[in-house]
């Protein structure tokens, strides 16, 4: 993550995804478009986190497999239920 000064306003720029400049003109100011920076750089390391939560097909099977067995369990207490009855 960085965030540099420019001569008209702040750019901003973290690994991986394009850099974004926060002119000071647009923001009404210098701290003001540094704040916007700030925030910017935020929100992508939020969404970042977000992604890697998000689930890869490794952990889809797993958790089809997990509750495929569940429901196994479910059905066979039914039938013992069921017999008891």
């Amino acid at each position: 993550m960085a965030i540099n000064r420019t001569k008209s306003g702040w750019q901003a720029r973290l690994t991986g995804q394009p850099s974004r400049h926060f002119a000071a003109s647009s923001y009404g100011g210098s701290r003001q478009a540094h704040k916007a920076a700030e925030s910017y750089i935020a929100e992508l390391r939020r969404s970042r986190r977000t992604a890697k939560r998000r689930l890869t097909p490794r952990r889809l099977l797993r958790k089809q497999d997990l509750i495929a067995s569940a429901e196994q369990v479910l059905r066979q207490a039914r039938s013992l239920m069921s017999a008891r009855g």
